[in-house]
């Protein structure tokens, strides 16, 4: 890759955005964020998120975008990866980031999605790439490319990864919740938690009284 690249990151304030950003910066590229603003309740917070991740690293400023899915759609998201709701919006994800990336002349997509060792829905994910990739292609010669570096890593290769970037954890956001600590008990906290334990590290947003809010 050579100098005079740039690259976008699709951000949502998450793990797997803030150790895909890691990632890229190890490489000679122009890192830029793009954060889609959809209705789920946590979307406040996952922006400010994103925010932090973007000034910590020194990026250009955050690019900040709407995204118009159905409320339906939302909370499928926020409940479950797997819902067929799930599977309509990425293909928009990718076509929304393909807009970006061309308007600011990026060569390279990240896509931080990750699948948790279902290869199942990891093939889904792949086909979703190629599609939209085709529907770009009826009005677009020179596509940037998409990566998804993530996407058949288990939760604990993803911490183990962050750890050795030595990535700021306690930048990342995962909580279904927004206040000013994650609850440590809504599904997302829980499989942060078991990521940690399963890597064997410590999560520093890991707070004994934390489990008691919003509950």
């Amino acid at each position: 890759m050579s100098e005079t690249t740039t690259t976008l990151i699709l951000t949502s304030g998450g793990l797997r955005s803030l150790v895909a950003t890691a990632v890229v910066l190890t490489r000679p590229t122009t890192a830029i964020a793009l954060y889609l603003m959809d209705k789920r309740p946590t979307a406040s917070k996952r922006l400010e998120a994103a925010r932090h991740q973007a000034q910590h690293f020194k990026l250009q400023p955050l690019i900040e975008s709407p995204f118009p899915i159905p409320q339906s759609a939302s909370l499928a998201r926020q409940q479950s990866v797997h819902g067929d709701l799930v599977a309509l919006y990425r293909p928009q994800i990718l076509l929304i980031a393909l807009s970006h990336a061309i308007e600011i002349q990026a060569d390279h997509i990240i896509w931080p999605i990750q699948m948790n060792g279902d290869f199942e829905d990891a093939a889904i994910a792949t086909e979703q790439v190629i599609l939209t990739e085709t529907i770009a292609r009826l009005s677009q010669d020179q596509l940037p490319q998409i990566e998804s570096p993530f996407l058949e890593l288990s939760d604990r290769q993803l911490i183990q990864l962050g750890s050795q970037l030595e990535v700021p954890w306690q930048l990342a956001w995962t909580c279904m919740f927004s206040g000013e600590q994650p609850c440590r008990a809504c599904d997302p906290c829980r499989q942060r938690q078991a990521a940690f334990d399963d890597a064997g590290i410590v999560d520093p947003t890991d707070s004994p009284t934390a489990a008691n809010q919003h509950h």
